[in-house]
């Protein structure tokens, strides 16, 4: 007597079960890795606009100082700037009174920051005529 059956045995069931799980995990690695991404470029474009309002902070007061302006003195002031920023790993400001073109100090702000164990650095440079 053969009997005409509907539906699915369990071996199907669960093999079907496997192929939905397999698939789910491949989508969820691509969403963890795209969201890596996302917080790297978010903190990257932060850092970039933190760097930029320094090195704007950092040519006005050259330009007010002069060549009185110190290493010290805009350290300092670069640290004050940047007291509230909780994750940042260090920022430095160099002041270079002597550069290649003479009447002129170079300023170069850098940035770096931890991400996953990883140090990355952002830096920005320019020249401001101090004569």
């Amino acid at each position: 007597m053969i009997r005409s059956e509907k539906g699915f045995t369990l071996i199907e069931s669960l093999v079907a079960l496997v192929v939905i799980s397999i698939s789910m995990l491949a989508l969820a690695s691509l969403l963890i890795g795209n969201m890596k991404s996302t917080t790297q470029s978010e903190r990257k474009i932060d850092y970039s606009g933190l760097a930029q309002s320094a090195m704007n902070n950092m040519v006005a007061l050259v330009k007010a100082n002069g060549t009185g302006y110190t290493q010290a003195s805009a350290q300092t002031a670069l640290t004050s700037q940047m007291a509230n920023v909780t994750d940042l790993y260090s920022a430095i400001v160099t002041l270079n009174p002597t550069p290649t073109v003479q009447g002129t100090t170079a300023i170069n702000v850098q940035f770096s920051w931890m991400i996953r164990g990883d140090t990355k650095t952002l830096t920005l440079r320019s020249a401001v005529v101090t004569e």
